[in-house]
């Protein structure tokens, strides 16, 4: 064999391993934009599904974190034919991987406990994508599940990055119902039965309000005396609401209340 055969073998190889492996990246281009597509449209036929706010929250979770990770496991399909068009032995490698998995699992203990977390917190339906929670001193609006984190955004816009496994004790905003809280403080020689009265007029016509009747499970209520503080006594106005909007409600009965003290006469405490 001449060297002119030689190279023209060497260089037909090449040729063949390159055309493999542009095969390999547009097939696997190709499958992931066409689950980007699948994606969009699984979104848009949940939207259009008639489901309930919570179901469809569940329902986009699951399709994130279950997307996410196919793409994940294609990419690594995808390095695995390259390395073996290539000529690598990739069976010393997907052995390696096992020893290695066994490594990680004593070494990156605090990995484990993340991926563990994040597959507890999907099959108990913790929380979804949209929900309001808080975690120990962190609260904000989860705009991303994975498997090894959660992300949440915060009141001043900061996106926050929680691993799972530290999502040990975390509170719900937005799940089944909330609870608008509104305090007021009066000074000690207000008439507290005229404020209490007042009150509850107020607290009847806010319940009647276009604007916040929506999200009323219960009418607001007066608790009347809920303690003495240093300024004043304070008085409770609360209000069963939909999930998530308790802020919105209790900025409302806020509005009519102080609305209400004023006209009345009633001061507030310093």
């Amino acid at each position: 064999m001449d060297n002119t055969t030689l190279v023209s073998g060497i260089d037909q190889t090449v040729a063949l391993s390159l055309f493999q492996i542009l095969t390999i990246v547009l097939f696997t281009l190709a499958i992931m934009r066409a689950i980007g597509i699948l994606s969009r449209r699984v979104t848009v036929h949940i939207q259009q599904a008639g489901l309930s706010t919570a179901r469809q929250a569940r329902a986009n979770t699951l399709l994130h974190v279950g997307l996410g990770t196919l793409r994940m496991l294609i990419l690594v399909l995808a390095v695995l034919m390259v390395m073996y068009t290539l000529g690598i032995n990739v069976a010393p490698i997907l052995t390696g991987l096992g020893i290695a998995g066994l490594a990680v699992s004593l070494g990156a203990q605090t990995l484990m406990r993340d991926i563990i977390g994040g597959l507890i917190i999907l099959f108990e339906n913790q929380f979804d994508i949209g929900d309001t929670i808080a975690v120990g001193a962190i609260s904000g609006q989860v705009e991303k599940i994975t498997l090894r984190a959660t992300y949440l955004r915060d009141l001043d816009g900061r996106l926050i990055v929680v691993p799972n496994g530290d999502v040990r004790t975390m509170s719900n905003a937005s799940r089944d119902w909330g609870r608008a809280v509104v305090d007021l403080n009066i000074p000690f020689d207000s008439d507290i039965a005229k404020a209490v009265t007042t009150l509850q007029a107020a607290m009847q016509e806010a319940g009647h309000d276009a604007t916040v009747a929506p999200y009323l499970l219960e009418p607001p209520e007066v608790i009347g005396w809920n303690m003495i503080t240093a300024t004043g006594i304070q008085i409770r106005l609360m209000a069963k609401t939909q999930p998530g909007q308790q802020s919105a409600v209790a900025a409302m009965l806020r509005q009519y209340a102080v609305r209400a003290l004023v006209t009345a006469g009633i001061r507030f405490a310093g």
